[in-house]
């Protein structure tokens, strides 16, 4: 473990100038399998790109396959409906006039600083608000199985006074179970954000309410107060408030916990070093539950590649009625991109963060397995494009927790068409093969995209699953057929609606629809 994270650290001494630009897009539906951003524009997004969340800068998913103005990629982390995401790409010689002409309006340049300039209108709006009406229903058994969530997201600049920001983003869940034993609030309301930003100047500000930290998104959200001061290069913070409840994200008094950190960005011929280390305690009513160092780091300047490490510390711990003062890496993310051209791009991953549990999740249950069992470990895919439309990809994945009694690997490959010539259709076919200490099987699947016109897409997509779990003799076959459908209806307004169906098995037949509003 400690040798590579000093091998990783160790490449990242290598410095190459880059300019980069962020090519931002809007999360429009949420399938099963992939979550499919809209873009003013792809012609600079290639398949096997990393997108990255914009609130964080933290890897969102690997585009799968693309259109003219938006493209499907796979999750590699919880990606929900009008999320901000954005794309990086290299500015090469290779835009034309016209081109540049037409991204004009959708890039956004990094500058020294780290400061995002957008080239928009000089009549920009001074709030973006979001609203979502979604609902996930089992055809088969919809008395007890059909789920509703109300989605509300506002920012708001110069709210009351111009040194206010308010942010907010809030859901409203409701299913029959909910209702039939329990009307409590906080069964049906989830408050993922809800502060206000006050800026006392360019180098000060104030965050009260529930928010994230920029620079220590891992902890998660935030109730209570923080403080940031910037000075040159540095940004000093403090945070003190208390920790979500851990089984409804409800507000917890008793989970206190309060912190500093400490920021740095350098730049090197606009190359950008970002470090980050914060000392954070979390109490349980009032008695110390953890003290953790948490480390993030991200630059970009090894030639054509981009790296991002982050890791938690623990120096003290209260874990199961025992107390513990030894120093343990609980956690720790790292992941390297390098694409040194258009028709190449590698990527390399080490996980072992711990389990992400959803407070909402709309997979079927076979993916959520395969999901659950194979994101930790170390990983590596390679994407290669011989010619503009056809793609191929390989992946290959090993994890090896403490107590396995064996390895755990998974590998498999993908061939794709994009665009295709007169046609104008995506296909994409694939196959994964897993052998884990549960289970042991492969999935493969083949998807079909089309864009019948700039406000219409069409997707269809079959998924088939052979498994068969150690413990047991048997093994299962699943078959999936999905079909998923997206409409704007107005600039403003778009209806997704993605049917999910189980071939050999009438119990399992689920219907999905969101309607988005955006102003």
């Amino acid at each position: 473990m400690n040798k590579l994270i000093y091998l990783l650290i160790f490449f990242t001494t290598l410095i190459l100038s880059q300019e980069a630009k962020k090519i931002v897009g809007i999360v429009s539906f949420i399938s099963s399998q992939y979550a499919y951003i809209k873009f003013p524009d792809t012609d600079l997004i290639d398949i096997g790109d990393t997108l990255y969340f914009f609130i964080n800068n933290k890897s969102a998913g690997i585009v799968e396959f693309k259109s003219s103005i938006s493209v499907a990629a796979k999750p590699l982390a919880e990606i929900n409906v009008n999320d901000s995401i954005y794309a990086l790409s290299k500015i090469e010689n290779r835009i034309s006039e016209s081109n540049r002409q037409k991204l004009s309006t959708s890039l956004i340049k990094i500058d020294s600083d780290e400061k995002f300039e957008r080239n928009l209108s000089s009549k920009q709006k001074n709030y973006h608000l979001r609203m979502s009406i979604q609902s996930f229903n089992d055809l088969s058994e919809i008395k007890s199985n059909s789920r509703y969530k109300y989605i509300f997201n506002l920012d708001y600049d110069k709210f009351i006074i111009d040194k206010i920001k308010l942010n907010s983003y809030f859901t409203l869940n409701y299913n029959n179970k909910i209702r039939s034993t329990s009307d409590k609030l906080r069964d049906l309301l989830k408050i993922y954000q809800l502060s206000l930003e006050l800026n006392l100047d360019v180098n000060q500000k104030f965050k009260f309410g529930r928010s994230f930290n920029d620079y220590l998104f891992s902890i998660g959200s935030i109730d209570g107060v923080q403080y940031h001061l910037q000075i040159g290069k540095f940004t000093l913070g403090v945070i003190a408030g208390s920790r979500p409840d851990n089984e409804d994200y409800w507000f917890n008094s008793s989970l206190i916990q309060v912190g500093t950190f400490i920021n740095r960005i350098d730049t090197i011929n606009k190359s950008i070093i970002d470090n980050t280390i914060s000392i954070i305690e979390q109490t349980n009513k009032f008695n110390t539950d953890r003290r953790l160092i948490y480390l993030q780091h991200r630059n970009d300047l090894i030639p054509f590649t981009r790296f991002f490490l982050s890791s938690e510390i623990d120096f003290y711990l209260f874990n199961k009625g025992k107390f513990s003062k030894t120093t343990n890496i609980s956690s720790f993310y790292g992941n390297l991109n390098f694409k040194p051209m258009r028709q190449l791009a590698l990527n390399l991953s080490y996980d072992s963060r711990r389990n992400v549990y959803y407070l909402s999740d709309f997979k079927n249950y076979i993916d959520s397995l395969l999901e659950n069992e194979l994101r930790q470990g170390f990983k590596i895919s390679t994407i290669i494009r011989p010619v503009d439309f056809l793609y191929v990809t390989m992946s290959y994945s090993s994890r090896n927790k403490i107590g396995d009694v064996r390895t755990s690997k998974s590998h498999g490959g993908s061939i794709g068409f994009n665009n295709l010539p007169y046609i104008n259709l995506d296909i994409s076919s694939g196959v994964n093969f897993y052998n884990n200490i549960f289970f042991n099987g492969y999935n493969f699947n083949i998807s079909l995209l089309k864009n019948l016109s700039s406000d219409l897409m069409i997707m269809t997509n079959y998924k088939q699953y052979q498994i068969k779990f150690n413990n047991s003799q048997n093994q299962s076959i699943d078959k999936f057929i999905e079909l998923s459908l997206i409409i704007n209806f107005l600039t403003n307004l778009n209806l997704s609606i993605n049917f999910e169906k189980a071939i050999e098995n009438s119990k399992f037949s689920i219907l999905m629809l969101d309607i988005t509003s955006r102003f």
